[in-house]
């Protein structure tokens, strides 16, 4: 017999996510790729952990007056950057600016390559809610893992409107525990 109670606050198996805020002390570890997207993994000393999940570029997500091809690009070069970011943080600017490819997919798989010889790695991390539902911890599209700084203070920054995300998340947060409480007071039935 299963009981929904029993599982309301057992972690799935994607584990219990790193927290919204500025992060230090997070460790890199490595990247997961896959036919169809790669992941960039974190974790903390507590268990918890986070991906920033890159699809690989196709060109469905045009936008709007652009072509197909255009959208290939930019996908590409989005994916890019978002590689050096964590290249930078990883493995150092030196390291990054001195690694090339002929084409996308030797970029994608070479940055993985050095990326992963790198598992381990201190970096600080910005965490920032969901874009839509604004009920989940996320990684930002940018500017979301540094090299951690001197001193120990991360130059990573959370922006008005991130700041206005997380109090829209909290809120969220509430509401469906006042649901679940609600539903639980009435023994399940609507």
């Amino acid at each position: 017999m299963y009981s929904a109670k029993e599982f309301r606050n057992t972690p799935s198996s994607g584990g219990v996510k790193i927290p919204v805020g500025i992060h230090t002390n997070i460790t890199f570890n490595g990247i997961v790729k896959e036919p169809k997207w790669f992941d960039i993994n974190f974790g903390n000393d507590e268990g918890r952990s986070i991906h920033k999940r890159v699809f690989a570029p196709t060109g469905s997500r045009q936008k709007e007056n652009e072509t197909i091809q255009d959208s290939i690009i930019r996908e590409e070069e989005n994916g890019i950057k978002t590689l050096v970011e964590v290249m930078d943080a990883v493995l150092g600017a030196e390291v990054a600016d001195n690694f090339t490819a002929p084409t996308y997919a030797a970029f994608v798989e070479g940055a993985i390559f050095l990326l992963n010889q790198a598992k381990g790695a201190k970096v600080n991390l910005k965490v920032v809610p969901d874009y839509k539902e604004k009920m989940f911890p996320e990684l930002p599209f940018s500017r979301f893992v540094e090299k951690p700084v001197e001193g120990g203070v991360s130059k990573l920054k959370l922006s008005k409107k991130e700041l206005e995300d997380i109090q829209t998340m909290v809120e969220n947060r509430q509401k469906e525990n006042d649901k679940e409480a609600e539903v639980e007071n009435t023994g399940g039935l609507f």
